[in-house]
């Protein structure tokens, strides 16, 4: 809510909603967005296996080396700078200009599965039979 400026009131002076914009008339009126704690902390899945997310740049994950993006490494968050790698044992070995004799295999870390406790429940939980309820007389 009034995260970013009203396009029409940009563009034109004015709005056709009013003060029931849900959009900032203004910068006076724009409000900081506020994200989770854990946003942009761990690759996404669909990313990683699929190289394209269907949520683009609105996905709470990480895609890729972006940016400003942020990386997890053993529970600390750090943010990747332009250019590093996600991988600290790639970058280490660049930074001392030696090559690998064969590709390092990301750590596992990256690519953990989510915890029991914080899995999702299926798409289309098991459905109970619906009871027959008699018609009223």
């Amino acid at each position: 809510y009034k995260t970013e400026l009203c396009n029409s009131f940009t563009e034109n002076g004015s709005c056709p909603y009013g003060a029931n914009c849900q959009f900032a008339h203004g910068t006076d009126e724009l409000r900081a967005v506020t994200r989770h704690p854990k946003y942009k902390t761990k690759l996404c899945r669909n990313f990683a296996e699929k190289g394209s997310c269907p949520y683009g740049s609105r996905c709470r994950f990480i895609h890729g080396n972006e940016d400003d993006s942020i990386a997890e490494q053993d529970g600390e968050v750090f943010p990747i700078q332009a250019g590093q790698s996600q991988f600290p044992a790639q970058a280490a070995q660049a930074q001392i200009g030696t090559v690998p004799q064969k590709p390092l295999a990301p750590s596992p870390h990256y690519f953990r599965p989510p915890s029991p406790e914080v899995r999702l429940p299926p798409a289309f939980p098991a459905v109970s039979p619906v009871l027959a309820v008699p018609p009223r007389q």
